[in-house]
């Protein structure tokens, strides 16, 4: 039987991470897959920390990291990867702690032939209100998009007129999903799975930037290895959206994300 490793990374929203952890013991009962859970809490306040621990310190099959400071995303994740031993590292699903994996998710992953040069998987990922995340992009994006996101973090209140602008063309578009599995560019950030191929290529997550822009760094890792990121609409997960954000003010998110443009822009385009 094959075992499962699932990483993720916890600040200030237990309630998600628990949702988690109920979602992988009910698959692990339904279907028997082996699957282990590695959270790396990311310095949460200590009454968020203490009911999060109070659930899993008696879970032999989870395994709880306190790091001292909030280090973002994928270097949360990255010490997270640390704890698997090299052997061990084949197939990693690295995701937020707002995802509900579907029940089939293990089995149709356990099964599925990847093609060599592929260091990146990305499934079918679908909002709570139906919102297809995935194939985030498919080719690299064009250069009137690049265009904007110059605009959009050239100015903070220019950035908001263009985010609304934004959203109301998603509330008027309605785009079926593309169910159809194939190689693109870049997968959503909130779920990937890393194959072995990845780990002996680029060992660890590019993770210069504290939070946003990951994707794309990503995407540049799996470029510079010369090597694929597939989609797999077969593999689904559902994304509840926000949770790690949902604390931080709208100037200072815009701030981080303004400081981490500078680093990913490169790879935006191939």
């Amino acid at each position: 039987m094959n075992e499962f490793i699932v990483v993720t990374v916890n600040y200030n929203s237990y309630s998600y991470t628990l949702a988690l952890v109920d979602n992988l013991a009910s698959i692990t009962n339904q279907t028997g897959s082996a699957i282990r859970l590695v959270i790396v809490d990311n310095a949460s306040r200590p009454e968020n920390l203490e009911q999060l621990e109070a659930r899993v310190s008696h879970q032999t099959w989870i395994k709880l990291i306190k790091n001292n400071h909030n280090t973002g995303y994928f270097r949360g994740l990255n010490l997270g990867l640390e704890q698997i031993s090299n052997t061990e590292k084949n197939n990693v699903i690295i995701c937020n702690n707002d995802i509900t994996f579907d029940p089939t998710f293990f089995d149709l992953l356990s099964n599925e032939n990847l093609t060599p040069g592929t260091l990146v998987v990305a499934p079918r990922v679908t909002t709570l209100d139906g919102r297809e995340q995935n194939p985030h992009v498919v080719e690299s994006i064009s250069p009137f998009r690049l265009f904007c996101y110059d605009l959009y973090y050239s100015s903070y209140w220019l950035g908001c007129l263009l985010m609304k602008a934004a959203r109301l063309n998603k509330k008027t578009t309605n785009l079926e999903p593309e169910l159809v599995k194939k190689e693109i560019y870049m997968g959503i950030g909130a779920c990937y799975v890393l194959t072995k191929e990845f780990f002996e290529k680029c060992t660890k997550l590019d993770e210069r930037v504290f939070l946003w822009g990951e994707e794309a760094l990503l995407a540049g890792q799996v470029r510079e290895a010369h090597g694929k990121t597939m989609y797999l609409p077969s593999l689904r997960v559902y994304h509840a959206e926000s949770a790690s954000v949902s604390a931080i003010p709208s100037l200072e998110s815009y701030r981080i994300s303004q400081k981490s443009f500078k680093i990913y822009r490169q790879y935006l385009r191939r």
